[in-house]
């Protein structure tokens, strides 16, 4: 599981790093507006995945 969730990781993480030059060179403030809420969900994602990478980490030295 560890291979899958870093590479989700390694893919929000692009993501995201799309995203916040998107928001840097848009003028629009309606899409700024969508994108911020979309890095936000992204940060709960990798909050998420991170957390699922540790515990599954501890989970391994216990089997």
């Amino acid at each position: 599981m560890n291979k899958f969730v870093t590479n989700s990781i390694d893919m929000v993480s692009d993501q995201y790093h799309h995203l916040v030059n998107k928001f840097l060179t848009t003028n629009d403030n309606g899409e700024k507006k969508i994108l911020l809420r979309r890095l936000a969900n992204l940060v709960t994602v990798m909050e998420f995945l991170y957390t699922s990478q540790h515990l599954s980490a501890k989970a391994d030295n216990f089997i």
